[in-house]
This record gives C-alpha cells, structure tokens and sequence, in this order.
C-alpha cells in the first residue's frame, strides 16, 4: 500500500506535491494506491504494469491522467474526479477487473484505447454534458458495454463520434 503526500518535508522545508513522475511506480507491486489532495497530474506510465493494485483513490485536485498511468492495475471500480480534463491514451488499458468507470463533466480530453482490453467492463457512466468526439478505439473490445449519460443527453451522444459506438445508451445516472 503507498500514499502520496499532498506535500513533503526535505531538510526542514514543506513542498508541495503537484505530480508523479513517469514511470515512478513502473512495474513494482502495490494493493491499493491512495493520492491526496493536491496532486494535479499523473505522468506517462506511473503505476504501468503495477500489478496487484486493487484499490485507488484520486484526488479530487486531479487535473490529467498521462498515457499508460495505470495499465494492468487490477482495480474493480473507476471514480475519476470532477475537475479531471485528460486522459491520455491507455490510461486504463488491460485492467482485466475493471467492471464500471465513471467520467466526470470536467472531461474534454480523452486518448485513444484508454480502456481497451478491459474485458470485464459492463458500466460507463458519463457525466459529460455536451459530448465531444473520441476515437471509436476508445473503448474498443467492449462491445457489450452500457453507456448511462444525463438526462436529456441521449440524442446528442448518439451522433456524437465514438460514443454512438454503444449500442447501448441510457439516460440518467
């Protein structure tokens, strides 16, 4: 289990937290990953390849999330903060127990396969208000995956690109 401080104390003097680094958990085994407020960006390949991560928790300061930051984390359940605006490509790609995700209004960047090869996703939920283009890759391999945006939504999201790839769309969530 790791914590990342919203800041730290070297020789005497408080700093500020802002960004994990890429790579900076690359391939080292963690259960559950707690981020506290104040972190602002999550870089390329973070925890990539961190198996065993199980439980995460973001944080609410949370503005990106860079290419590949959790790819192979086992975490069953996705809440992205409000305030999020981007996810780079693969973010969550191949996380093979990730059953739903939620996307936060804020969001108006979305990369390419960010939860590809996550089989066992069944639930997205939208609260982006005005739909933007993706790329259709970006839930690829999820065919069956049903999309709940907001109320009155719906018609938009339909012939929007890449979201009117569900075949399944439902208002309210």
């Amino acid at each position: 289990d790791i914590t990342i401080p919203a800041k730290v104390l070297i020789d005497g003097t408080y700093y500020a937290v802002k960004s994990i680094r890429a790579s900076a958990f690359y391939d080292i085994s963690l259960n559950s990953v707690t981020i506290e407020d104040g972190v602002e960006s999550i870089e390329t390949r973070a925890f990539w390849d961190s198996d065993g991560i199980n439980e995460l928790k973001l944080p609410s300061t949370l503005k990106k999330i860079g290419s590949e930051a959790f790819t192979w984390a086992y975490i069953t359940s996705l809440d992205l903060p409000e305030g999020l605006v981007s996810v780079g490509r693969n973010a969550f790609s191949s996380c093979p127990k990730l059953k739903k995700a939620i996307l936060p209004s804020t969001l108006s960047e979305i990369g390419n396969n960010v939860f590809n090869n996550c089989n066992s996703l069944s639930v997205i939920i939208s609260r982006i208000q005005t739909p933007f283009e993706i790329n259709e890759n970006v839930f690829s391999s999820n065919t069956s995956v049903v999309l709940y945006v907001p109320e009155g939504t719906k018609s938009e999201y339909e012939k929007t690109s890449g979201w009117n790839s569900f075949s399944s769309i439902v208002e309210g969530n």
